[in-house]
């Protein structure tokens, strides 16, 4: 068996700056709260430029952990893109969370 080292950065939307980890495969997660550095550097490229890159994305009651009825009940509270990023995975823009319905 061969190890490898790995680093796990959650919420790595906070780590901009930080990411300097040669020979080494880092696992990343975040919820996509805007077209930010996440996504114009590492997801809008992939795959096309970044092979060595795999990009997943889940919606939150894909998770057999995850409560469908709550998936359910914010369905019916947020607003679209609020719902779509929060619970489906999807890239939006966080200034339309604060729409009034």
């Amino acid at each position: 068996m061969t190890l490898r080292r790995v680093k796990y950065l959650d919420t790595i939307g906070q780590y901009q700056d930080s990411i300097v980890i040669p020979q080494m495969s880092i696992f990343l997660t975040t919820t996509p709260y805007s077209f930010n550095w996440v996504y114009t550097d590492i997801y809008k490229p992939w795959p096309k430029t970044r092979p060595d890159t795999l990009v997943v994305q889940a919606k939150s009651y894909e998770n057999k952990y995850f409560p469908r009825a709550e998936y359910e009940q914010r369905k019916n509270e947020q607003i679209l893109v609020a719902l779509k990023m929060l619970y489906e995975g999807e890239f939006g823009k966080m200034e339309d969370w604060y729409t009034i319905v």
